[in-house]
């Protein structure tokens, strides 16, 4: 019998720069591979959209909307959530 593996970064949000390639996606498959869920970000759109979950990468104001709303009074009932900015999907690898 297999012995189940611990997802380490379950619920978890990682955003991982230069991802488009070398190290930059190996961290990002990897802490995809641990349940985290993943927000990549290149310089290279091309190499950001291979390892992107979604096969995009995220626009900065989507990642701004949210942070934004964090630090505002709209947002004073929320405590300590993990809200995850990933287009819906968490990363298939």
């Amino acid at each position: 019998m297999k012995k189940k593996r611990k997802m380490r970064l379950k619920d978890k949000v990682a955003i991982i720069t230069a991802a488009g390639s070398g190290s930059g996606r190996a961290g990002a498959v990897l802490f995809a591979r641990e349940g985290a869920r993943v927000v990549v970000g290149d310089i290279d759109p091309k190499g950001g959209q291979e390892t992107a979950p979604l096969n995009r990468m995220a626009k900065p104001e989507e990642i701004a909307n949210l942070a934004l709303f964090l630090v505002s009074d709209e947002s004073s009932f929320i405590t300590g959530a993990a809200v995850p900015i990933d287009g819906g999907k968490i990363a298939k690898v």
